[in-house]
């Protein structure tokens, strides 16, 4: 082991085996861990999408010739155009196959992260050069499950690459660096806006500093490419500029009252990172280097990085995946500030993020949902579906996108009736652009595996006529040969 840690941190070709090492975790996670982590991941970011490259316009997300949209969603669409590019990219490149197309997706995040790791090895060259900055290094090249979030659809981790971008130009002299730091937190902040808060504390900084040339550059910059990602405000709906940012203000300010969570959720940061040593290490550490009395020593990076901190933990509103775009800069404040004596503490969290990123990067995520997906695509013939989560307390959000067919599934859940579905059936139009009839469902999915044989006798006596394809302990998926809607 001694040899091992060694040869890592052997300053010849120590670049090189980083980036090596890093592409090569991220290539495994992409091929490997197929499916999404959580709901946005998916349907923000690739459902409607999908739509779009097949030239359709699920969930009415912009105007057209069929729907004329009012409003845009109240959040930036930024980061789905970019997703737009990357799936066109990816048909193009492996065809319309939905699996194929998302492993191109996941290789290109996986690009996007690998560059966030070139840009924090830049950061710990500039800040904190030595063995504990090396294996805060290695320990972001070995995240843990966070490693695999950086192949999915997550802007929380698609910003960071931005993030520690902008961080590196604003910590150089130049004006011209000034103002490419500006573009690169912008565009961070296009994607993600609550990140908002690190690049505005520099701002406010450089302005108390007095630094009037530097704040004019970066803050042209900064407004000026933030626009460029907000341009569909203008473009699509004809409303003012940022007009997507007041609403998501608005939306959550008169809506965080119903996401309340309690302050110490943040704390799974720590089970998702394997970061339970270094945490009170870098607590400790900073507390007895009196770190608190030159925040402002790096151009006040750090005191922006605990801004945002501070303004998450202050908002009911309190989701994991909130804080993530601050972890890389935690890392850089544990490099300046742990003891040197640290190393073997730091060495051996190390080590734990390297056993857990290896188990995590071949877990597929909502692996059931993909399944199933899997297997209605491969039939080839799917008009649409009956999902049935009778047992449940809601309905099972089904990705359409895998199944190659964007269509409005049927639920049935809680006490619903099947004749209540009969007659859903029969009268409901399909909420899409062109306000088509609802396609006739040919094939129903059977979710858990609670009373399942009296749940599949029951759509027999209502008229349906059933094939078993595919049975599983989770779920079942039956082909619906015919539907005699007057029974």
């Amino acid at each position: 082991m001694k040899g091992l840690f060694t040869y890592l941190n052997k300053e010849q070709g120590f670049f090189t085996r980083l980036i090596v090492v890093a592409a090569c975790v991220r290539i495994l996670a992409a091929f490997f861990s197929e499916g999404y982590q959580m709901s946005d991941d998916h349907f923000l970011a690739i459902e409607p999408v999908g739509s779009w490259v097949m030239g359709e316009n699920y969930h009415n997300w912009y105007p057209n010739d069929y729907n004329q949209v009012a409003h845009a969603q109240p959040f930036s669409y930024f980061y789905y155009f970019l997703n737009f590019l990357f799936l066109s990219f990816a048909k193009l490149l492996v065809g319309s196959n939905p699996f194929s197309q998302m492993i191109v997706v996941r290789l290109i995040h996986a690009c996007i992260g690998l560059w966030g790791v070139a840009e924090m090895y830049k950061l710990v060259k500039k800040l904190a050069w030595n063995e504990i900055g090396k294996w805060l290094l290695w320990t972001w090249v070995f995240a843990g499950i966070v490693t695999v979030y950086e192949v999915h659809q997550m802007p929380e981790m698609v910003c960071i690459p931005f993030l520690l971008a902008g961080a590196n130009f604003w910590l150089r002299n130049g004006t011209r660096d000034k103002a490419w730091s500006g573009v690169f937190f912008a565009l961070a902040v296009g994607m993600r806006y609550q990140v908002i808060w690190i690049p505005l504390t520099l701002g406010v900084y450089a302005l108390l500093k007095s630094q009037w040339k530097t704040s004019f550059i970066y803050g042209v910059s900064f407004i000026s490419v933030f626009f460029l990602t907000q341009i569909d405000d203008v473009l699509f709906w004809n409303q003012g500029a940022f007009q997507h940012l007041f609403d998501y203000f608005h939306y959550n300010s008169t809506h965080l009252g119903q996401y309340p969570s309690n302050i110490f959720s943040y704390l799974s940061l720590i089970t998702y990172y394997v970061l339970a040593p270094l945490t009170v290490l870098m607590v400790w550490g900073v507390i007895r280097s009196k770190a608190w009395n030159d925040l402002l020593k790096y151009n006040a990076l750090f005191l922006s990085v605990m801004v945002f901190i501070v303004f998450h933990v202050l908002v009911p509103n309190r989701q994991e995946r909130f804080l993530l775009p601050a972890v890389p800069f935690l890392f850089l404040i544990a490099a300046v500030y742990l003891q040197p004596t640290q190393v073997r503490w730091v060495q051996s969290n190390w080590f734990l993020g390297f056993v857990f990123t290896l188990g995590a990067l071949f877990y597929v995520p909502k692996r059931n949902q993909l399944e199933v997906c899997k297997a209605l695509y491969e039939t080839g013939q799917m008009q649409n579906i009956i999902v049935d989560n009778y047992t449940g307390d809601g309905p099972v959000w089904l990705p359409m996108y895998y199944t190659g067919k964007m269509v409005h599934p049927f639920a049935m859940h809680g006490k619903r009736s099947i004749q209540d579905l009969k007659n859903q059936m029969q009268r409901e139009p399909v909420y899409d652009s062109k306000r088509l009839p609802m396609p006739t469902p040919n094939y129903l999915v059977l979710w858990g595996d609670a009373d399942r044989e009296n749940r599949k006798d029951a759509y027999l006596r209502a008229g349906f006529a059933l094939k078993s394809i595919q049975n599983e302990t989770k779920y079942e998926v039956l082909e619906i040969q015919d539907i005699d809607l007057n029974r």
